[in-house]
Protein backbone atom coordinates (compact mmCIF):
# COMPACT_ATOMS: atom_id res chain seq x y z
CA UNK A 1 0.00 0.00 0.00
CA UNK A 2 1.31 2.98 -1.52
CA UNK A 3 1.46 6.43 1.03
CA UNK A 4 -1.84 7.61 -0.73
CA UNK A 5 -3.39 5.04 -0.24
CA UNK A 6 -2.52 4.74 3.44
CA UNK A 7 -3.55 8.30 4.04
CA UNK A 8 -6.92 7.74 2.19
CA UNK A 9 -7.72 4.76 4.42
CA UNK A 10 -6.41 6.57 7.47
CA UNK A 11 -9.32 9.43 6.64
CA UNK A 12 -12.25 6.82 6.11
CA UNK A 13 -10.93 5.10 9.54
CA UNK A 14 -11.13 8.27 11.30
CA UNK A 15 -14.78 8.83 10.75
CA UNK A 16 -15.68 5.22 11.85
CA UNK A 17 -12.70 4.27 15.20
CA UNK A 18 -11.54 5.93 18.25
CA UNK A 19 -14.88 7.78 18.58
CA UNK A 20 -18.04 7.38 20.59
CA UNK A 21 -20.75 5.85 18.87
CA UNK A 22 -24.34 5.32 20.05
CA UNK A 23 -25.37 2.68 17.41
CA UNK A 24 -26.56 -1.06 16.92
CA UNK A 25 -23.93 -3.70 16.59
CA UNK A 26 -25.19 -4.43 13.25
CA UNK A 27 -24.76 -1.30 11.83
CA UNK A 28 -21.48 -1.08 13.00
CA UNK A 29 -20.35 -4.36 11.24
CA UNK A 30 -21.59 -2.89 7.94
CA UNK A 31 -19.40 0.80 8.51
CA UNK A 32 -16.53 -1.35 9.08
CA UNK A 33 -17.02 -3.45 6.15
CA UNK A 34 -17.03 -0.28 4.36
CA UNK A 35 -13.44 0.54 5.77
CA UNK A 36 -11.77 -2.95 4.51
CA UNK A 37 -13.08 -2.47 1.00
CA UNK A 38 -11.12 0.44 1.10
CA UNK A 39 -8.26 -1.10 3.00
CA UNK A 40 -8.62 -3.79 -0.41
CA UNK A 41 -8.04 0.04 -2.18
CA UNK A 42 -11.72 0.14 -3.41
CA UNK A 43 -13.23 3.15 -4.61
CA UNK A 44 -16.65 4.16 -5.79
CA UNK A 45 -17.50 5.63 -9.57
CA UNK A 46 -19.81 8.61 -9.65
CA UNK A 47 -22.24 6.13 -11.40
CA UNK A 48 -21.74 4.12 -8.44
CA UNK A 49 -22.51 6.48 -5.48
CA UNK A 50 -25.46 7.90 -7.51
CA UNK A 51 -26.95 4.34 -7.63
CA UNK A 52 -26.53 3.85 -3.97
CA UNK A 53 -28.08 7.57 -3.70
CA UNK A 54 -31.35 6.19 -5.32
CA UNK A 55 -31.18 2.98 -3.43
CA UNK A 56 -31.54 5.46 0.16
CA UNK A 57 -34.24 7.66 -1.27
CA UNK A 58 -36.45 4.20 -2.26
CA UNK A 59 -35.90 3.04 0.80
CA UNK A 60 -37.12 5.90 2.76
CA UNK A 61 -39.92 6.07 -0.19
CA UNK A 62 -43.13 8.61 0.69
CA UNK A 63 -41.81 8.40 4.36
CA UNK A 64 -39.00 10.83 3.31
CA UNK A 65 -38.97 14.31 4.50
CA UNK A 66 -41.08 17.03 7.23
CA UNK A 67 -45.01 17.09 6.70
CA UNK A 68 -48.22 17.41 8.18
CA UNK A 69 -50.92 14.89 8.22
CA UNK A 70 -53.91 17.11 9.25
CA UNK A 71 -52.51 19.13 12.34
CA UNK A 72 -49.79 16.45 13.37
CA UNK A 73 -45.84 17.63 12.29
CA UNK A 74 -44.57 14.47 11.51
CA UNK A 75 -41.06 14.48 11.69
CA UNK A 76 -38.82 11.65 10.15
CA UNK A 77 -35.68 10.25 11.78
CA UNK A 78 -34.68 7.70 9.24
CA UNK A 79 -31.40 5.57 8.94
CA UNK A 80 -27.80 6.78 10.90
CA UNK A 81 -27.68 9.88 12.63
CA UNK A 82 -25.26 12.28 11.43
CA UNK A 83 -24.14 15.59 13.34
CA UNK A 84 -24.84 17.49 9.87
CA UNK A 85 -26.05 16.72 6.39
CA UNK A 86 -23.62 15.17 3.91
CA UNK A 87 -22.94 12.78 0.99
CA UNK A 88 -23.12 9.95 3.71
CA UNK A 89 -26.28 10.69 5.02
CA UNK A 90 -27.48 10.66 1.58
CA UNK A 91 -25.81 7.50 1.08
CA UNK A 92 -26.56 5.52 3.89
CA UNK A 93 -30.26 7.00 4.23
CA UNK A 94 -29.83 8.49 6.70
CA UNK A 95 -30.98 11.78 9.08
CA UNK A 96 -28.85 14.58 10.44
CA UNK A 97 -29.30 16.31 13.76
CA UNK A 98 -29.50 19.26 11.97
CA UNK A 99 -32.71 18.34 9.85
CA UNK A 100 -34.18 17.07 12.71
CA UNK A 101 -33.74 20.65 15.05
CA UNK A 102 -34.81 22.49 11.77
CA UNK A 103 -37.81 20.65 11.93
CA UNK A 104 -38.81 20.52 15.16
CA UNK A 105 -37.99 24.68 15.79
CA UNK A 106 -40.34 24.55 12.20
CA UNK A 107 -43.31 22.39 13.60
CA UNK A 108 -43.26 24.01 17.47
CA UNK A 109 -43.45 27.38 15.84
CA UNK A 110 -46.55 26.72 12.94
CA UNK A 111 -49.71 27.60 14.58
CA UNK A 112 -51.53 24.94 12.33
CA UNK A 113 -49.79 22.48 13.89
CA UNK A 114 -50.91 20.89 17.20
CA UNK A 115 -48.60 18.49 17.85
CA UNK A 116 -45.84 16.71 16.90
CA UNK A 117 -44.85 12.66 15.76
CA UNK A 118 -41.46 11.63 15.57
CA UNK A 119 -41.63 9.22 13.14
CA UNK A 120 -38.66 6.94 14.08
CA UNK A 121 -36.85 4.25 12.37
CA UNK A 122 -32.76 4.53 12.90
CA UNK A 123 -30.47 2.15 14.01
CA UNK A 124 -28.56 5.23 16.13
CA UNK A 125 -25.62 7.17 15.06
CA UNK A 126 -22.91 9.57 16.04
CA UNK A 127 -22.71 10.84 20.06
CA UNK A 128 -22.16 14.25 18.69
CA UNK A 129 -25.29 16.58 18.93
CA UNK A 130 -27.04 13.86 20.59
CA UNK A 131 -27.37 15.18 23.93
CA UNK A 132 -27.85 19.06 23.33
CA UNK A 133 -30.95 17.88 20.72
CA UNK A 134 -32.41 15.65 23.50
CA UNK A 135 -31.95 18.71 25.96
CA UNK A 136 -33.88 20.77 23.43
CA UNK A 137 -37.23 18.67 22.91
CA UNK A 138 -37.31 17.57 26.64
CA UNK A 139 -37.55 21.76 26.65
CA UNK A 140 -39.98 21.65 24.79
CA UNK A 141 -42.45 19.61 26.83
CA UNK A 142 -45.95 20.77 27.68
CA UNK A 143 -46.14 23.34 24.53
CA UNK A 144 -47.41 20.72 22.39
CA UNK A 145 -47.76 16.73 22.37
CA UNK A 146 -44.76 15.26 21.16
CA UNK A 147 -45.18 11.24 20.57
CA UNK A 148 -41.97 9.35 19.16
CA UNK A 149 -42.93 6.30 17.54
CA UNK A 150 -40.28 3.01 16.98
CA UNK A 151 -41.77 2.30 13.22
CA UNK A 152 -40.01 0.45 12.93
CA UNK A 153 -36.84 0.31 15.11
CA UNK A 154 -35.87 2.96 17.58
CA UNK A 155 -32.25 2.01 18.42
CA UNK A 156 -29.44 3.71 20.65
CA UNK A 157 -29.12 7.42 19.66
CA UNK A 158 -32.72 7.48 18.44
CA UNK A 159 -34.08 5.79 21.48
CA UNK A 160 -32.18 8.46 23.27
CA UNK A 161 -33.98 11.05 21.16
CA UNK A 162 -37.46 9.51 21.28
CA UNK A 163 -37.33 9.08 25.25
CA UNK A 164 -37.53 12.96 25.31
CA UNK A 165 -40.99 13.41 24.35
CA UNK A 166 -43.88 13.11 25.93
CA UNK A 167 -44.65 9.81 25.06
CA UNK A 168 -43.48 6.58 23.37
CA UNK A 169 -44.83 4.50 21.53
CA UNK A 170 -43.70 0.77 19.75
CA UNK A 171 -45.32 -0.26 16.42
CA UNK A 172 -46.43 -4.36 17.16
CA UNK A 173 -42.87 -5.53 14.83
CA UNK A 174 -40.95 -2.85 16.42
CA UNK A 175 -36.95 -2.86 18.30
CA UNK A 176 -36.22 -0.49 20.76
CA UNK A 177 -33.39 -0.18 23.35
CA UNK A 178 -29.58 -0.33 22.80
CA UNK A 179 -28.87 1.95 25.28
CA UNK A 180 -25.12 2.54 26.08
CA UNK A 181 -22.23 3.91 24.25
CA UNK A 182 -19.49 1.75 22.11
CA UNK A 183 -15.38 3.31 21.01
CA UNK A 184 -13.41 0.88 18.64
CA UNK A 185 -10.03 1.31 18.33
CA UNK A 186 -7.77 0.25 15.09
CA UNK A 187 -4.23 0.72 14.90
CA UNK A 188 -1.79 0.12 11.61
CA UNK A 189 1.69 -0.47 13.31
CA UNK A 190 2.37 -3.78 11.67
CA UNK A 191 1.05 -2.77 8.19
CA UNK A 192 3.18 -0.11 8.08
CA UNK A 193 6.36 -2.10 9.85
CA UNK A 194 5.60 -4.28 6.89
CA UNK A 195 5.59 -1.47 4.14
CA UNK A 196 8.86 -0.32 5.78
CA UNK A 197 7.30 2.42 7.18
CA UNK A 198 8.55 3.85 10.81
CA UNK A 199 6.17 6.50 12.83
CA UNK A 200 7.92 8.21 15.76
CA UNK A 201 5.82 10.30 17.81
CA UNK A 202 7.26 13.00 20.26
CA UNK A 203 4.72 14.49 22.73
CA UNK A 204 4.09 16.91 25.93
CA UNK A 205 2.28 16.03 27.96
CA UNK A 206 2.71 12.23 28.08
CA UNK A 207 -1.01 11.53 27.25
CA UNK A 208 -1.09 14.16 24.30
CA UNK A 209 -2.21 11.98 20.68
CA UNK A 210 -2.91 8.87 23.30
CA UNK A 211 -4.61 5.85 20.95
CA UNK A 212 -3.53 7.26 17.70
CA UNK A 213 -3.29 4.58 14.76
CA UNK A 214 0.59 4.64 14.58
CA UNK A 215 1.57 2.69 17.32
CA UNK A 216 0.06 0.10 19.50
CA UNK A 217 -2.35 1.29 21.80
CA UNK A 218 -1.06 1.63 25.57
CA UNK A 219 -2.36 1.22 29.02
CA UNK A 220 -3.31 4.59 29.29
CA UNK A 221 -5.20 5.12 26.14
CA UNK A 222 -7.49 2.47 26.67
CA UNK A 223 -8.47 3.89 30.07
CA UNK A 224 -8.61 7.21 28.78
CA UNK A 225 -11.04 5.38 26.38
CA UNK A 226 -12.88 3.84 28.65
CA UNK A 227 -13.32 6.40 30.46
CA UNK A 228 -14.92 8.74 27.82
CA UNK A 229 -17.63 5.84 26.90
CA UNK A 230 -18.28 5.62 30.59
CA UNK A 231 -18.92 9.19 30.53
CA UNK A 232 -21.01 8.93 27.31
CA UNK A 233 -23.21 6.45 28.52
CA UNK A 234 -23.87 8.06 32.27
CA UNK A 235 -25.06 11.18 29.98
CA UNK A 236 -26.93 8.91 27.92
CA UNK A 237 -28.61 7.14 30.84
CA UNK A 238 -29.29 10.15 33.11
CA UNK A 239 -31.09 11.67 29.63
CA UNK A 240 -32.66 8.64 29.24
CA UNK A 241 -34.03 8.93 32.66
CA UNK A 242 -35.02 12.08 33.18
CA UNK A 243 -37.19 11.68 29.72
CA UNK A 244 -39.20 8.67 30.98
CA UNK A 245 -39.43 9.42 34.76
CA UNK A 246 -37.25 7.20 36.38
CA UNK A 247 -34.05 6.63 38.24
CA UNK A 248 -30.73 6.28 36.76
CA UNK A 249 -30.68 2.82 38.32
CA UNK A 250 -34.14 1.61 36.93
CA UNK A 251 -32.51 2.56 33.33
CA UNK A 252 -29.57 0.38 33.71
CA UNK A 253 -31.52 -2.24 35.32
CA UNK A 254 -34.43 -2.76 33.54
CA UNK A 255 -33.59 -1.21 29.89
CA UNK A 256 -32.02 -3.60 28.64
CA UNK A 257 -28.72 -3.52 29.47
CA UNK A 258 -27.59 -2.52 26.00
CA UNK A 259 -29.74 -4.42 23.94
CA UNK A 260 -32.66 -4.41 22.05
CA UNK A 261 -36.47 -5.44 23.15
CA UNK A 262 -39.08 -5.99 21.06
CA UNK A 263 -42.18 -3.99 21.57
CA UNK A 264 -44.36 -6.07 24.22
CA UNK A 265 -41.22 -6.43 26.51
CA UNK A 266 -40.00 -2.68 25.97
CA UNK A 267 -43.70 -1.49 26.86
CA UNK A 268 -43.40 -4.20 29.99
CA UNK A 269 -40.42 -2.84 31.08
CA UNK A 270 -40.76 1.21 30.73
CA UNK A 271 -39.36 1.94 27.52
CA UNK A 272 -42.40 2.89 26.03
CA UNK A 273 -46.08 3.78 26.99
CA UNK A 274 -48.05 2.26 24.39
CA UNK A 275 -47.93 -0.35 21.86
CA UNK A 276 -49.70 1.10 18.85
CA UNK A 277 -49.27 1.28 15.17
CA UNK A 278 -48.20 4.08 12.75
CA UNK A 279 -51.84 4.96 11.44
CA UNK A 280 -53.51 5.05 15.09
CA UNK A 281 -50.98 7.05 16.47
CA UNK A 282 -51.76 9.57 13.94
CA UNK A 283 -55.37 9.30 13.97
CA UNK A 284 -55.51 9.50 17.98
CA UNK A 285 -52.95 12.86 17.59
CA UNK A 286 -55.34 14.38 15.46
CA UNK A 287 -57.81 13.84 17.98
CA UNK A 288 -56.59 15.81 20.00
CA UNK A 289 -57.70 19.59 20.35
CA UNK A 290 -55.17 22.29 20.72
CA UNK A 291 -55.57 25.98 22.23
CA UNK A 292 -53.45 28.45 21.76
CA UNK A 293 -52.00 30.68 24.82
CA UNK A 294 -54.12 33.57 26.15
CA UNK A 295 -52.70 36.70 26.04
CA UNK A 296 -52.41 38.22 29.42
CA UNK A 297 -55.23 40.90 28.42
CA UNK A 298 -57.63 38.53 28.39
CA UNK A 299 -57.14 37.44 32.23
CA UNK A 300 -59.14 38.60 34.74
CA UNK A 301 -58.66 41.52 37.21
CA UNK A 302 -56.68 40.29 40.43
CA UNK A 303 -58.47 40.73 43.73
CA UNK A 304 -56.80 42.67 46.39
CA UNK A 305 -57.06 43.07 49.98
CA UNK A 306 -56.37 40.41 52.84
CA UNK A 307 -59.94 38.89 52.69
CA UNK A 308 -60.50 35.44 50.30
CA UNK A 309 -62.31 36.21 47.71
CA UNK A 310 -63.97 33.97 44.06
CA UNK A 311 -63.20 34.74 41.39
CA UNK A 312 -65.30 33.25 37.76
CA UNK A 313 -63.08 32.57 35.16
CA UNK A 314 -63.87 30.63 31.70
CA UNK A 315 -66.70 28.82 33.66
CA UNK A 316 -64.81 27.85 36.84
CA UNK A 317 -64.69 29.12 39.69
CA UNK A 318 -61.22 29.88 41.69
CA UNK A 319 -61.02 31.09 45.49
CA UNK A 320 -57.86 33.15 45.69
CA UNK A 321 -56.99 33.63 50.13
CA UNK A 322 -54.90 36.97 49.89
CA UNK A 323 -54.52 36.59 54.08
CA UNK A 324 -51.76 34.35 53.60
CA UNK A 325 -48.31 34.22 51.67
CA UNK A 326 -48.49 29.97 51.08
CA UNK A 327 -52.23 29.92 50.36
CA UNK A 328 -52.75 30.14 46.46
CA UNK A 329 -55.58 29.57 43.79
CA UNK A 330 -57.51 26.70 43.88
CA UNK A 331 -60.55 24.97 42.03
CA UNK A 332 -63.07 23.87 44.73
CA UNK A 333 -62.32 20.00 44.03
CA UNK A 334 -59.78 17.71 42.77
CA UNK A 335 -56.46 20.34 42.27
CA UNK A 336 -54.23 20.74 45.56
CA UNK A 337 -53.55 24.51 46.69
CA UNK A 338 -50.61 26.23 45.10
CA UNK A 339 -47.79 26.37 47.95
CA UNK A 340 -44.50 27.59 48.14
CA UNK A 341 -41.54 25.27 48.56
CA UNK A 342 -38.03 24.86 47.89
CA UNK A 343 -37.49 23.38 44.57
CA UNK A 344 -34.54 20.89 42.97
CA UNK A 345 -34.12 19.87 39.45
CA UNK A 346 -32.28 16.44 39.80
CA UNK A 347 -33.60 13.26 37.95
CA UNK A 348 -37.36 12.42 38.74
CA UNK A 349 -38.46 9.34 39.81
CA UNK A 350 -41.93 9.32 40.14
CA UNK A 351 -43.04 5.58 41.59
CA UNK A 352 -39.84 5.06 43.75
CA UNK A 353 -41.04 8.71 45.76
CA UNK A 354 -44.48 7.48 45.90
CA UNK A 355 -43.39 4.64 47.95
CA UNK A 356 -41.42 5.82 50.30
CA UNK A 357 -44.39 7.90 50.84
CA UNK A 358 -46.61 6.96 54.10
CA UNK A 359 -50.28 6.49 53.61
CA UNK A 360 -51.57 9.77 55.45
CA UNK A 361 -53.45 12.33 53.97
CA UNK A 362 -51.26 14.80 55.22
CA UNK A 363 -47.54 13.71 53.23
CA UNK A 364 -49.97 12.95 50.71
CA UNK A 365 -51.64 16.16 50.01
CA UNK A 366 -48.61 17.55 50.67
CA UNK A 367 -46.14 15.80 47.84
CA UNK A 368 -49.55 15.76 45.00
CA UNK A 369 -51.26 18.13 42.64
CA UNK A 370 -54.39 16.26 42.54
CA UNK A 371 -56.71 14.68 45.07
CA UNK A 372 -60.07 12.64 44.69
CA UNK A 373 -62.10 14.26 47.31
CA UNK A 374 -64.72 11.41 46.82
CA UNK A 375 -61.93 8.62 47.30
CA UNK A 376 -60.16 7.74 51.09
CA UNK A 377 -57.53 10.71 51.73
CA UNK A 378 -55.03 8.48 53.40
CA UNK A 379 -55.02 5.82 50.71
CA UNK A 380 -52.23 6.76 47.83
CA UNK A 381 -54.26 5.38 44.79
CA UNK A 382 -56.56 8.91 46.08
CA UNK A 383 -53.84 11.11 44.50
CA UNK A 384 -52.04 11.84 41.34
CA UNK A 385 -49.38 14.06 39.83
CA UNK A 386 -46.47 13.39 42.86
CA UNK A 387 -43.88 16.01 42.46
CA UNK A 388 -42.38 16.01 45.83
CA UNK A 389 -38.90 14.56 46.81
CA UNK A 390 -39.88 12.35 49.49
CA UNK A 391 -36.94 10.83 52.12
CA UNK A 392 -36.35 7.32 53.21
CA UNK A 393 -38.27 8.24 56.71
CA UNK A 394 -41.20 9.14 54.70
CA UNK A 395 -40.66 13.29 54.56
CA UNK A 396 -41.99 15.40 52.23
CA UNK A 397 -38.76 18.01 50.28
CA UNK A 398 -38.35 20.01 47.45
CA UNK A 399 -40.41 20.37 44.60
CA UNK A 400 -38.86 18.31 41.53
CA UNK A 401 -38.93 20.64 38.59
CA UNK A 402 -38.80 17.39 36.16
CA UNK A 403 -41.31 15.73 38.32
CA UNK A 404 -43.78 19.37 37.31
CA UNK A 405 -43.23 18.96 33.86
CA UNK A 406 -43.27 15.22 33.69
CA UNK A 407 -47.08 15.99 35.46
CA UNK A 408 -47.63 18.77 32.54
CA UNK A 409 -46.91 16.60 30.26
CA UNK A 410 -49.26 14.16 31.00
CA UNK A 411 -51.97 17.09 31.64
CA UNK A 412 -51.40 17.66 27.59
CA UNK A 413 -51.68 14.20 26.77
CA UNK A 414 -48.85 12.58 27.02
CA UNK A 415 -48.38 8.81 28.43
CA UNK A 416 -51.76 8.29 27.64
CA UNK A 417 -53.13 11.30 29.62
CA UNK A 418 -54.46 12.09 33.02
CA UNK A 419 -57.74 10.53 33.91
CA UNK A 420 -59.16 13.50 35.92
CA UNK A 421 -61.94 15.79 35.12
CA UNK A 422 -61.45 18.68 32.71
CA UNK A 423 -62.67 21.33 35.16
CA UNK A 424 -59.43 20.23 37.22
CA UNK A 425 -56.99 20.38 34.68
CA UNK A 426 -55.89 24.03 35.43
CA UNK A 427 -55.68 24.12 38.55
CA UNK A 428 -53.73 21.19 38.49
CA UNK A 429 -51.45 22.89 35.70
CA UNK A 430 -51.34 26.14 38.26
CA UNK A 431 -49.86 23.99 41.16
CA UNK A 432 -47.06 22.62 38.93
CA UNK A 433 -46.57 25.59 36.71
CA UNK A 434 -45.75 27.90 39.90
CA UNK A 435 -43.43 25.46 41.39
CA UNK A 436 -41.21 25.37 37.86
CA UNK A 437 -41.46 29.37 37.93
CA UNK A 438 -40.37 29.48 41.82
CA UNK A 439 -37.22 28.11 40.16
CA UNK A 440 -36.56 30.22 37.66
CA UNK A 441 -37.80 28.59 34.64
CA UNK A 442 -40.73 29.03 32.16
CA UNK A 443 -43.25 26.55 32.95
CA UNK A 444 -44.82 24.84 29.65
CA UNK A 445 -48.55 26.12 28.94
CA UNK A 446 -51.23 23.98 29.35
CA UNK A 447 -52.06 22.93 25.37
CA UNK A 448 -55.30 21.01 26.03
CA UNK A 449 -59.15 22.02 26.74
CA UNK A 450 -58.56 24.52 30.03
CA UNK A 451 -55.53 26.63 28.91
CA UNK A 452 -58.11 29.75 28.92
CA UNK A 453 -58.92 28.78 32.91
CA UNK A 454 -54.69 27.41 33.21
CA UNK A 455 -53.59 30.74 32.26
CA UNK A 456 -55.92 32.68 35.14
CA UNK A 457 -55.10 30.16 37.66
CA UNK A 458 -51.18 30.99 36.46
CA UNK A 459 -51.62 34.68 36.79
CA UNK A 460 -53.07 34.62 40.72
CA UNK A 461 -50.60 32.18 42.11
CA UNK A 462 -47.68 34.86 40.22
CA UNK A 463 -49.99 37.91 41.82
CA UNK A 464 -49.32 35.80 44.88
CA UNK A 465 -46.01 35.97 44.66
CA UNK A 466 -45.58 39.92 43.76
CA UNK A 467 -44.35 38.60 39.69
Amino acid sequence: MNATERGRLRHVVSMVYGRPWFLREAEFRTMDEIVQFHVAGGRLSADEIQERLDAAAARNGPRNGARTSGTVGIIPIYGMIFPRASLMTEMSGGTSISDIRAAFRMAQADEAVGSILFDVDSPGGFADGIEELAAEIRDARGRKPMVAIANYGMASAAYYLGAQADEVVASPSSMVGWIGTVMVHQEFSKMDEQAGVTTRIFRDPAGKFGGNEFEPLSDKAAADFQRDVGDFSTQFVNAVAKGRGVSVATVRADFGEGGGMTAARAKAAGLVDRVETFDATVGRLAGNKVQARIAAAAWPTLPTGGSSETVSVGGGTWVWDNASSTNGPEIAAGPIKSHTTATTDEPWDGPANEARLPSESGPLHAAHAWVDEDADPDAKASYKFIHHRVSESGAVGAANTNGCSNGIAVLNGGRGGANIPDGDRPGVHAHLARHIEDAGKDAPPLSVAGAREAEAALALARAQVGR
